[in-house]
């Protein structure tokens, strides 16, 4: 008899080979051509695997850091404390930047300083330095300008900074370049839900479920790992058939989309509103949303985050679970 773990992870980074998809993005993100890039993507999307993913990866004549300012986002001087600690630390595993590390001092911890001293060191040493940085960052104004500045200072410098939609509108995002993190395709999307890279062996799963799970998660990661660890049986490690009650949004899902809601702004939530009843093309929704000048734009930020999808010439919440959430909060 199978007995093994449950291969699906739900709510924790994947790295290795439970980390699927995204390659084209990954060298996209990698382009020496862009200096500063904001990663945008919704809640759960994959942002932190996605990074953690680029920071691993190895490549001569670049030092890779992932940096996770979470609890110090207000503060120029914790961030960079921080900062400088996580350099330090993978400067001297990789035996790198190591004049960077011998130069600090204890008073010298202002993130802004910190990054132009970086970029000092790593143009001497004729190193490019990928700087990941997870979202968490909420600064004053002044304060989003010099950081912003510190962040451009250099070629030397390559800078991908992921959050949600609200960063795209805060000073700090001036001059960067906007690449939306999608859903799985649909293979990728397959990939996961057989773990065809598990090193256990395949998940059986039948065809016609593959494609209930996709239309139900609307491919997305964490909707997709979430179902599929309910759907496992381990002593035949395969997956169950869905249930009506599978595709009923948990408590931990309810929590998820409240705080994905509450996120967007008052007209992004009429839109979603409107479409949890079903499918709405564009000239449905302008008659029935006319106070909304700027719907097109709307609805297209909402397709490329992957919270929409398109359906027989229209658009549509593109998961299950959401929408049948949103139907339930606005009857």
């Amino acid at each position: 008899m199978i007995n093994r773990r449950n291969p699906y992870i739900v709510g924790s980074v994947v790295r290795d080979r439970d980390f699927y998809d995204h390659e084209y993005l990954c060298e996209e993100l990698l382009d020496s051509h862009r200096s500063c890039i904001s990663l945008i993507g919704n809640r759960r999307m994959g942002k932190s695997s996605l990074l953690v993913h680029l920071a691993e990866r190895s490549e001569s004549g670049d030092f890779n850091l992932y940096f996770n300012p979470q609890g110090l986002s207000r503060d120029l001087k914790k961030l960079g404390k921080s900062l400088k600690r996580d350099i330090s630390r993978k400067a001297l595993q990789k035996n790198l930047l190591l004049t960077f590390v011998e130069n600090q001092n204890q008073n010298q911890n202002n993130i802004c300083d910190l990054l132009m001293d970086l970029v000092g060191v790593a143009e001497n040493e004729n190193l490019r330095i990928n700087l990941f940085i997870d979202e968490g960052i909420s600064l004053e104004p002044q304060e989003e300008k010099q950081l912003n500045t510190a962040l451009r200072c250099s070629s030397s410098l390559h800078v991908v900074l992921a959050g949600n939609k609200t960063l795209i509108d805060k000073g700090l995002m001036d001059g960067f370049q906007t690449i939306f993190l999608p859903p799985f395709e649909n293979p990728s999307a397959e990939e996961v839900i057989s773990q065809i890279q598990n090193v256990d062996g395949k998940v059986m799963v039948y065809p016609e479920d593959i494609e209930k799970i996709r239309n139900a998660t609307g491919n997305h990661p964490f909707y997709i790992q979430m179902l599929c660890y309910k759907l496992y049986q381990n002593n035949s490690s395969s997956l169950r058939p869905l249930r009506p009650e599978d595709l009923q949004p948990d408590f931990q899902l309810d929590l998820c989309f409240r705080d994905e809601y509450e996120l967007y702004n008052s007209e992004d939530q009429q839109v979603l509103n409107c479409l949890s009843t079903g499918p709405c093309s564009l000239d449905d929704l302008h008659r029935k949303l006319p106070k909304i000048e700027n719907l097109v734009v709307i609805v297209d930020m909402l397709f490329k985050l992957g919270t929409l999808s398109q359906k027989d010439g229209g658009y549509t919440i593109a998961s299950t679970f959401f929408a049948r959430w949103l139907a339930n909060r606005h009857p």
